[in-house]
């Protein structure tokens, strides 16, 4: 097949134009020279087609190479069917591209640089950092990384789960998003992670509504939580108010009691209070009705570990057993003398 060049200039088409006065006629006498030859073209001969053959100049025309030219369409078509067949042998033309490489690269200068190792398995969630900014709106009742108003809770990351404990003792888990609606009643926000929630002790002091008795609470919440799932802090959350929470490890606290009288006061340490379950129910700290409660930091006192019931009978035992084999090995004549001994100190009654 013949190019549009080499048939213009081998069948001297540029001869018609030369007797040609306007631009229309020279397009119809380039466009009329290349009809005798339609079935070598491809395609029908374009204005385009015919524009570009005018530009090319009569120096190139008389040294115009045919065989040259032959020989290069003769090259591209090869590298046309050579770049087909290696489409369709992607896997032999990477080899043997990669082997032609090789044998081109200097081994000493282009030696392996990377090492050759298992790939583990990570965790998004164990290596995600905290750098998002936790905020809760008490006015609007917002809490997430795209609330601009109210205050910081905490740095999180997209994988993180808060805990959140409202003012009516209720608490419930939630993943961390951009904006959630929790309420404007937040008594508690905090990370809902286990290890950290291992080291937290809440402690609620609570009213009820029926007796006015007043209770404290001590548990930790660092139990598995399902997302979204409300639950309850206090004992009784139908009759009981919460009037304090606290995550102090230890505090003074200080109850001033409504009226007038001699002992108008009461004061103890939240240490004084064993941590219990969070389904376990309170301690009764009194009946009299409370004007205010006044809680301030104090050290934590580390008590010594109580002795089980089953530690304190094998104690026995072994004691048991430790006396009677020192007993066994007494020599008789130092037995004589004991009993000896204890007649003469123990009086008789009827002396």
């Amino acid at each position: 097949t013949r190019t549009l060049e080499r048939i213009f200039i081998e069948e001297r088409i540029y001869k018609r134009i030369e007797q040609k006065k306007t631009q229309e006629a020279v397009q119809e006498a380039v466009l009329t020279g290349f009809e005798p030859y339609r079935d070598q073209l491809l395609r029908d001969v374009s204005d385009e087609d015919v524009e570009h053959l005018l530009k090319i100049p009569i120096r190139r025309i008389s040294l115009f190479d045919i065989e040259k030219n032959k020989s290069e369409i003769e090259e591209i078509n090869a590298n046309i069917k050579q770049v087909e067949y290696d489409l369709g042998h992607l896997t032999d033309y990477a080899i043997r591209t990669l082997k032609a490489l090789k044998s081109e690269l200097n081994a000493d200068e282009h030696s392996r640089k990377t090492v050759i190792a298992d790939f583990n398995t990570v965790n998004a969630r164990e290596v995600a950092k905290r750098e998002l900014d936790l905020r809760y709106d008490e006015e609007t009742g917002y809490l997430g990384t795209e609330v601009r108003g109210g205050v910081l809770i905490d740095k999180v990351s997209e994988y993180d789960k808060i805990l959140v404990i409202q003012k009516n003792g209720a608490y419930f888990c939630i993943n961390v998003s951009e904006r959630t609606l929790i309420g404007k009643e937040a008594a508690y926000i905090g990370l809902a992670d286990k290890e950290l929630l291992e080291d937290v002790v809440f402690t609620v002091i609570y009213q009820s509504k029926d007796t006015g008795r007043t209770g404290i609470k001590r548990t930790k919440l660092n139990t598995g939580f399902i997302l979204n799932k409300s639950y309850e802090l206090l004992p009784d959350p139908q009759n009981d108010v919460m009037r304090k929470l606290s995550t102090l490890p230890n505090a003074e606290v200080t109850i001033t009691f409504k009226g007038s009288g001699r002992f108008n006061e009461q004061t103890f340490l939240f240490s004084d209070y064993r941590v219990k379950g969070a389904k376990a129910g309170g301690v009764m700290l009194t009946k009299r009705e409370i004007a205010s409660i006044k809680i301030k930091p104090a050290k934590l006192v580390e008590e010594p570990e109580m002795e089980t019931a089953s530690e304190s009978l094998k104690r026995s035992f072994a004691e048991s057993e430790q006396k009677q084999v020192e007993e066994k090995q007494e020599p008789p004549v130092l037995k004589e003398k004991k009993a000896k001994s204890r007649d003469e100190e123990e009086p008789s009654l009827f002396d």
